[in-house]
């Protein structure tokens, strides 16, 4: 038994100093659920950040013009101030796109300006089933002008929480 331990460098009767002990070598060596978890962290997809184009006037076009050179469907939202959102589906897909923007001279980004963001607030404490269209005339009364209220739901039960998300314009001091 004192063979098969000091063969793996796991335990040994000298004493270590915390420099010298490695957790992360021990966890990777020992069977069982941490290297399943290791195996499902591959399979993971990662974050495509969206791209933000400016006063793009044809939309439907350039998101069909999108998807056909990507060979995925390409999905966007159109913001205030004339602003394009797309939501390139992968990496390959959102460099892809990137090249078309740069190619074609759009104007573009990754990230929302802080001057263009808006302001979310989440109101609690109302019932699951209260109406949304009771939300927003009440903000309007309070002096707010609300562009968008809904109400969250849950990703695994696809039930409402009674939390509402209200997107208000950010106001310039």
């Amino acid at each position: 038994m004192k063979d098969i331990d000091n063969q793996q460098g796991l335990f040994s009767h000298t004493a270590k100093t915390p420099s010298q002990i490695n957790l992360r070598n021990f966890q990777n060596n020992q069977p069982g659920p941490a290297t399943a978890n290791n195996s499902n962290n591959a399979n993971k997809s990662k974050y495509v950040p969206s791209i933000y184009i400016d006063n793009h006037k044809n939309v439907p076009q350039l998101l069909d013009l999108l998807s056909e050179i990507t060979k995925e469907k390409i999905t966007g939202r159109m913001m205030n101030n004339d602003k394009l959102k797309i939501f390139p589906p992968t990496p390959e897909a959102h460099k892809t796109i990137q090249n078309k923007i740069i190619q074609d001279g759009m104007k573009s980004r990754t990230y929302e300006l802080n001057d263009e963001k808006q302001i979310k607030v989440v109101i609690r404490g109302l019932s699951k089933d209260f109406d949304i269209s009771d939300i927003i005339p009440h903000l309007q009364n309070q002096g707010f002008a609300p562009t968008l209220c809904h109400s969250i739901r849950n990703r695994q039960s696809n039930t409402n929480f009674n939390l509402f998300l209200v997107t208000l314009p950010k106001i310039s001091n």
